[in-house]
């Protein structure tokens, strides 16, 4: 659980980007973000537990074998 506020989709992908650190080029990002604000909302983003948080992040791996799709909103597998 963050300690901060956030308030806009913008305060969570600087979260995000600053959480992948170095790695933050072998990840999609804007799909993270997405997913996360359409799962929890901008309000709910700072409660979620982070074993869900590096799930969601996983799954936007781009640097994996398995599927990762930024197109999420129409992946049947992404988006269940």
């Amino acid at each position: 659980m963050r300690t901060q506020t956030f308030t806009s989709s913008s305060d969570i992908r600087d979260d995000v980007t600053h959480s992948l650190a170095s790695y933050v080029n072998d990840y999609d990002v804007d799909g993270i973000v997405s997913e996360l604000i359409h799962r929890y909302g901008i309000d709910g983003y700072a409660t979620i537990d982070m074993a869900e948080y590096w799930a969601t992040v996983e799954k936007y791996d781009t640097t994996t074998s398995e599927h990762s799709c930024p197109e999420y909103a129409i992946c049947q597998r992404c988006y269940a």
